[in-house]
């Protein structure tokens, strides 16, 4: 297992274009603490994002719903076409959220290159 995490870290290294075939045993410490970190921030924010779906499907499912309460926005939009064409309230979220997950793309894709 320790081959393995030492390739990873030396591929994070290299990915920040330091050139060198060796490394000194600090470049390896501090990319071995960069790559924990970056592994621990990813479960955090994965973790921390399946809770706030949960909650809002949670208040969608058992407050919105059941008391013919619109929400605002996409959901609320989708609700709406819901209402209107019994069409699955799930797939209508989805499909009404499509363009703007296209735009935020587009828009975080040219400020993260």
């Amino acid at each position: 297992m320790k081959k393995f995490w030492r390739y990873l870290v030396i591929k994070s290294i290299r990915r920040k274009n330091q050139s060198g075939k060796t490394f000194s045993a600090y470049q390896l410490a501090r990319g071995f603490r960069n790559l924990r970190i970056t592994i621990v921030t990813f479960f955090k924010n994965l973790i921390m994002t399946t809770i706030g779906i949960t909650c809002a499907a949670f208040g969608l499912k058992s407050f919105l719903l059941p008391n013919k309460f619109f929400d605002g926005g996409a959901t609320g939009i989708a609700i709406l076409i819901s209402q209107l064409t019994n069409l699955s309230l799930s797939i209508l979220i989805l499909l009404v959220n499509i363009p703007f997950i296209i735009l935020g793309y587009s828009v975080l894709g040219k400020a993260l290159r």
